[in-house]
This record gives structure tokens, C-alpha cells and sequence, in this order.
């Protein structure tokens, strides 16, 4: 017969294998086959890729129009430059703003308005073009401010100073002192009233300039005929320049001598 103490040793041997055999089943039914190993490893990564393909899509996607990467429809639009039409305007121009403007997706939802201030004023009329009369050294200033559904306006301005004016001539022909003579007055307008000092550059032989009366005189001789070219520049204090040029006629017969305009300058 056995001891007790061997007794009591085997009662816990047979107690251990019990729970060993115990843990291994366990084991064995958390763990898949080979087969199965691998269909769930594969699983796993086609499972993560379809869940960020639709976060992707809908962070920039709202009601099937595209946002930029603020989120904000139209961010890109700016206003790139403000210039004017004419760009140096003189006494008595009408002022254009000409606005540049930014839409690199091409989305068109905006829109802008152009205020005018002219020598500290502002000009109640808005719109492209200035309405108001200018004057030699008036300070024109315009403001472009461009709207975007959803977003602060942007807002450019320039400011133009406003130059003298060259004078303006023209030649009307009157009767001359005797058939066939050649007489013409020279009409002259300066928008700031300066003084215009005139100068004759071309013109047939024997065709006189009086500057102080503004007048042209000619009395062609028995051989001229055909067309004859005067050119005429009327200087102001300024300094600005203004240049007319027109033909006159003469005909064979001796008849009056007629001017035809054909270029200003």
C-alpha cells in the first residue's frame, strides 16, 4: 500500500495535467487555421481602405459641388490689379477702372462694385467708369471691393493724378482777297485756357502763318496746281503739343483754292 504523502503527491500531478490539457483547447479555439489566418489578414486592410476612401470623399464633397481645401466655395478668387482707362487721363477724360481678377476654378460666384473718390471726395455714383468731370490736377482715386458668397470682401484701390491737356486745333477756310487766293482761321481750344503759341511745319511755297491773328494766307501762282500738304503745331504753356495736318487743293483753272482735312494729331 501506498503512503500517505505518495498519495497525496499524485492526487496533484493528475489536478496539474487536467488544467494544462484544459488551456490548451482554449488555445486551439481562438486561433484559426492557416487559411483562415490569412483571408482575415487580407480582410483587415481592404476593410481600413474603404473607410478612409469615404471620409476622404465626404470632407470635400457637399451637395455635389466641389469645395477648396478651406472649405469655402470660391476662396481662390482675387483681385489681381486695379488699372485705368486712360491710364495718364487728362482735363475733360472719361476714367475707366479696369479690374483684374483671379478665378483659377473658374466657379464665377462673385461680384464686384467700383466707389470713386475724387480730391478727398467721395463720388455718390458707383460703377466702372467715372461720371464725374476732371480738371488738370485733380487726384482720382478708385476702390474695387470684390464679393464672395461666405467671405470677407476684398478690396483694392489706386489712385491716378490728372494731367494737363494738349490744345486742340482746327482750320476753317474763308473767302480770300481775290479769286483763287487761299485764307483759312485757326481756330484754337486749350481745356485749361493756357496760352498756345502756333508754328506753321509744312505748307506750299508763299503760304503765310500770322500767329497773333491765327489766320493762313496763300496766293498760289500760275503754275501751282495739285494738292499741297500744311501741317501746323500749337504748343501750350505746358508744353503740350498738338498737331494738324490737312491738304489744299489747287485746281488748274485757277479756281479757289479748297482745303480738305486728312489727318489730326
Amino acid at each position: 500500500m501506498m503512503s500517505k504523502e505518495t498519495l497525496r503527491t499524485t492526487a496533484w500531478l493528475i489536478a496539474l495535467m487536467s488544467l494544462g490539457l484544459a488551456c490548451a483547447a482554449c488555445s486551439s479555439s481562438d486561433v484559426p487555421s492557416g487559411a483562415a489566418r490569412g483571408k482575415s489578414a487580407e480582410a483587415a486592410p481592404a476593410k481600413a481602405r474603404k473607410n478612409l476612401s469615404s471620409a476622404r470623399v465626404s470632407d470635400h464633397t457637399t451637395g455635389g459641388r466641389p469645395e477648396t481645401a478651406s472649405g469655402r466655395l470660391g476662396s481662390s478668387v482675387s483681385l489681381t490689379s486695379l488699372k485705368f482707362d486712360p491710364p495718364q487721363p487728362v482735363t475733360g477724360d472719361r476714367i475707366r477702372a479696369v479690374i483684374g481678377v483671379s478665378d483659377p476654378q473658374g466657379l464665377g460666384a462673385y461680384s464686384f462694385v467700383v466707389r470713386w473718390n475724387v480730391n478727398g471726395v467721395d463720388v455718390e455714383k458707383t460703377g466702372e467708369t467715372l461720371e464725374e468731370p476732371v480738371t488738370f490736377g485733380d487726384s482720382v482715386m478708385a476702390t474695387a471691393l470684390l464679393s464672395v458668397p461666405g467671405e470677407e470682401p476684398r478690396v483694392l484701390s489706386s489712385t491716378v493724378l490728372v494731367g494737363n491737356a494738349p490744345p486742340v486745333l482746327e482750320v476753317v477756310q474763308e473767302q480770300g482777297e481775290a479769286p483763287g487766293d487761299y485764307a483759312a482761321h485757326i481756330h484754337v481750344n486749350d481745356p485749361e485756357g493756357d496760352p498756345v503759341s502756333l508754328q506753321l511745319l509744312e505748307g506750299p511755297e508763299g503760304l503765310v502763318l500770322d500767329p497773333a491773328a491765327r489766320t493762313l494766307r496763300w496766293r498760289p501762282s500760275g503754275a501751282d496746281s495739285g494738292v499741297f500738304t500744311v501741317a501746323l503745331e500749337g504748343v501750350d504753356s505746358a508744353g503740350n503739343s498738338y498737331r494738324y495736318r490737312f491738304d489744299i487743293t489747287v485746281a488748274s483753272s485757277r479756281d479757289p483754292a479748297r482745303t480738305a482735312e486728312v489727318a489730326r494729331q
